[in-house]
This record gives C-alpha cells, structure tokens and sequence, in this order.
C-alpha cells in the first residue's frame, strides 16, 4: 500500500501548493464542486482516505518491522475517517453552514496556511516512505 501513500502525498502537495499560489480560483472551484453537493455524499471520501491511509499505516509498518513515524499517517486516517463520518452523521445544514463559512468567510491568509499545511504533510508522507 505504499503507492497509496505516495499517491495522496504527492497529491496533498500539488494541491496545497495550487491553494497557497492560485488561492481565490482554487478557491471558487472548490466552492462550485462541494457546495452544490449533499454533505452526506461528501463525507464519503474523506471517509474512504482515512481508511486507506490507517491500513497503509499498519500495513508499511508491520512489513518492514523498523520503527517509522507512520503513527502520524495514521493519527491522519483516524482524523479523516471521524471527519467522514461528522459529514454523514450531521443534519446537512449544519455541514453546508461549515462549508458556506469555508468559502465565503475564511480570509485568504487562513486558506493559504492551510494550503501551506497541506504541503508540509504530503513532503512529511514522502519523505517518511
């Protein structure tokens, strides 16, 4: 399952790297594909990472028998996965308020930390592979 983790490291940098320089497209894109959607259907996915990236942890680390920080992939894939199911759990207004404020209130400098952030964990991922 290391093509996993490889995968969503190097995705996680791509598109932290498109939020911190494209911020306001990036931005408006997201808001077209996430808004519009029923919250219940979104936490799918963030479900389904978290699972992956807990198994891949266990996985990696039980193969190789040497001591690698992937407790931090999967204190991810458990972050992930509670976010999956609070998306699906939730009414849907409550989870449209949370993205409504995402896209419409958040302050540039906010999103580009968090863009700076999804950089710094994708780089973490690959470089602990």
């Amino acid at each position: 399952m290391k093509w996993f983790l490889y995968t969503i490291g190097l995705l996680w940098v791509i598109l932290g790297t498109v939020q911190v320089l494209y911020t306001e497209q990036s931005n408006s894109i997201l808001k077209k594909i996430m808004v519009e959607r029923n919250p219940k259907i979104l936490g799918i996915f963030p479900f389904l990472i978290g699972v992956l990236l807990c198994v891949s942890a266990l996985l990696n680390y039980s193969k190789e028998g040497v001591y690698k920080p992937l407790w931090f992939v999967f204190a991810l894939g458990l972050l992930a996965c509670i976010k999956g199911i609070l998306f699906f759990l939730l009414p849907p207004h409550n989870s449209r308020k949370f993205l409504q404020w995402w896209f419409s209130q958040a302050s540039d400098r906010f999103i580009r930390l968090w863009g700076l952030i999804l950089v710094v964990l994708g780089v973490a991922i690959l470089s602990w592979l």
